[in-house]
Order: C-alpha cells, then structure tokens, then sequence
C-alpha cells in the first residue's frame, strides 16, 4: 500500500511499480514521471512542518518505538486492563482477531471500513449486518440478535471508517 499520492497520478495508468509505504518519492517520481516537488508524501513522521509537540523529547520522533515494560505498566493502568495486545497499528488487529476468537456469529455494520467485513468473512464467521447511520434501528437490531443468541461478537466501528 502506498501513501504517496499525486494530483496528476491517472488511476488508469498499469504499473510495475513496488507498493512502498511512504517516504521513497524519488521512486514514485520515477516510476510515474511526475516531478518530486508535485508528491505529497502522507507517510506517518516525516511531515517537514510537524506538529509541535514540547512535552516529548526528540527523540521520541527518531527512533522506532519498541515494546518495553514501562510502556505496557503505562498502557495498562490508563486503559485499566491488564492484558492489551500493542500494534503499530489497527490493520493488524482488523486481520488478526477474527483468529484469535472463537468462531461465533458477528454484527457488523453495514456501512464502514470494509477490512473489518473481509477479515470476518476470511474467517468463515456468519455475518449480519445493521444500519450504521441509524442509531435506534441499529440498538434494535443487536438487541434482537442477541436476544435470539447472546454467543456472537458486536463490531463497532468508530470513526466509521
């Protein structure tokens, strides 16, 4: 997946470009013949006017973060949970956990980020879906479906997307 993105890229165009995450505008410069100057790189930490932030170190900002004791006692007792699964970020959570649960019936919206749909439906888990945009029908309808069998998992998708 990519996260460069050009005002000039025709979504027709075949490619034999390597999906990069970001960063490589060179690469995509080269592969799509735009100029660099006319690339937004969207990439996570490399915006030139970053936001300021004076309470966090530099370094903070120049090194990847890794797993450490201090961070899961920090995240567990703000969350006030003690088992918490730390990804970088929700994709891997959206993939991973139709696995890591047991196989029951899943509520879904019928409108959202469709990752959380195609993972469900990878993992052979029954679907029913509810109105997304409408809150009283939407409590109606996981009202009714867990009273006919409370053993399914409820998807909540917030933001939508």
């Amino acid at each position: 997946m990519t996260s460069l993105i050009s005002t000039q890229l025709n979504p027709q165009t075949e490619t034999h470009f390597s999906p990069i995450h970001g960063g490589n505008i060179a690469q995509a410069s080269a592969c799509y013949g735009i100029p660099e100057a006319q690339w937004l790189d969207l990439s996570t930490g490399i915006n030139p006017d970053a936001y300021p932030v004076d309470t966090l170190s530099q370094r903070a900002f120049q090194q990847i973060p890794y797993l450490c004791t201090a961070f899961l006692d920090a995240a567990s007792h703000y969350y006030q949970q003690a088992h918490l699964i730390p990804t970088n970020g929700t994709q891997q959570v959206i993939e991973r956990l139709p696995a890591l649960l047991s196989k029951l019936p899943v509520l879904l919206p019928e409108l959202g980020y469709q990752e959380h749909e195609q993972a469900w439906a990878r993992n052979g888990n029954d679907l029913t879906h509810y109105p997304a945009f409408h809150l009283k029908a939407s409590q109606e309808i996981i009202e009714r479906a867990l009273t006919q069998n409370s053993a399914r998992h409820l998807v909540i998708i917030n933001p939508n997307n």
